[in-house]
């Protein structure tokens, strides 16, 4: 097999983070922290402490769309890596609490769940092709796949925290009333430290409909670092340190069609899970040699195949520094396949959605995510 270049820097990604900002409130973590973020929190020892995610906004987006004079790019501390699959399910979570895929347990859009024998969406809590819930997927989500966020950890030290996002406790539709929801909650003066989780679904929703580099995605960047230069000169405080990330980039795609591979299809026991640009298969019995025979004849020239063992020796989920997830080794199926170099194939089946832009790849474009902090201090 030619040489693999696994991007994904678990020393340095979005996992550390977290795990930084847990380390600054003298909480347990499990992975290396930043030293260049640990450094600011410690000098400027800030009373409130923000956790920024604008999804899908990569480096490669960040720069594509603003100046180097633009505010975003001037106070951005350094490149960092997101997590593998570079995607919204497994990377959020890790942002959220200081561990990795292998750890939390989220491998993507959809996860293969062995107790049921089923694919389901993690966040939908349904399975692939529907939109109902199903209870027995919810419980064991409840009991494998939720593990402690860090605004339950933090709160537990005494803290005041917020989690605020369209899905989350503290609500909001447009960007305005994300940033007035922050005003609000850091005018509260009651002597304790604030921490907030902060997640925008911009400019992903954009990007995955019109593509990474188009006018409207460019649009959607563009207001969020005018509307961040306001709030900066208008209502940030000495008191507060705000820390920006994304949780992966986009890469414009093309796809390739399970559907037109019958050959390949009839060997498969389901249908893929995980992501569309880093597909997890599980294959019949006795059938293992020839699906990587087939997947090399049609796909080899874009994507690389590896084995659950490989994954695994490889930690390409992550290191295990806090403990395995008890269902990350039957979700991961029999293969996985990882785009080679900067190849922009996706894999599509039954029930996938095909989009102009998309992510969970190993490319530049999807791996690498902007550390920026803002302070006046």
């Amino acid at each position: 097999m030619e040489e693999f270049n696994f991007k994904i820097n678990y020393n340095e990604c979005i996992t550390n983070v977290a795990c930084s900002v847990l380390k600054y409130f003298d909480c347990e973590y499990h992975h290396q922290t930043i030293p260049i973020l640990d450094e600011i929190l410690n000098k400027k020892k800030p009373q409130n402490v923000i956790l920024m995610l604008f999804d899908g906004l990569g480096s490669k987006m960040l720069e594509h769309s603003l100046d180097k004079d633009s505010f975003l790019i001037k106070n951005k501390i350094k490149d960092i890596t997101s997590v593998f699959p570079s995607t919204t399910a497994s990377s959020t979570l890790s942002a959220q609490t200081g561990l990795n895929p292998s750890e939390h347990g989220w491998l993507g859009w959809s996860n293969y769940i062995s107790p049921i024998n089923s694919i389901m969406y993690l966040f939908w809590e349904s399975e692939k092709g529907k939109r109902e819930k199903r209870e027995d997927f919810i419980k064991i989500k409840e009991e494998f796949l939720s593990p402690k966020k860090l605004v339950d950890i933090i709160k537990e030290k005494g803290n005041d925290t917020y989690a605020i996002s369209p899905y989350d406790e503290y609500k909001y539709k447009r960007l305005s009333q994300m940033l007035y929801s922050i005003r609000e909650k850091l005018e509260v003066k009651n002597g304790k430290k604030k921490f907030m989780y902060v997640y925008n679904p911009e400019p992903d929703s954009t990007m995955h409909r019109t593509g990474w580099d188009s006018n409207e995605s460019k649009e959607m960047i563009l207001e969020r670092n005018n509307a961040l230069e306001e709030f900066y000169n208008k209502h940030l405080d000495k008191e507060t340190i705000i820390i920006i990330v994304a949780d992966h980039g986009h890469i414009n795609a093309e796809n390739i069609y399970l559907t037109d591979y019958p050959d390949i299809k009839e060997l498969m026991e389901v249908s893929i899970f995980g992501e569309d640009r880093c597909p997890m298969f599980k294959v019949k019995e006795g059938k293992k040699e020839k699906f990587k025979e087939l997947f090399e004849k049609y796909f080899g020239k874009y994507f690389y195949l590896f084995s659950k063992e490989e994954i695994k020796n490889r930690k390409i989920f992550g290191d295990i520094s806090y403990q395995e997830n008890k269902l990350f080794d039957s979700s991961l199926g029999d293969f996985i396949a990882i785009n080679k170099g900067n190849e922009n194939k996706v894999i599509l089946d039954e029930n996938d959605f095909a989009m102009d832009s998309v992510h969970g790849g190993n490319s530049d474009n999807e791996v690498y995510i902007p550390l920026i902090v803002l302070s006046k201090n």
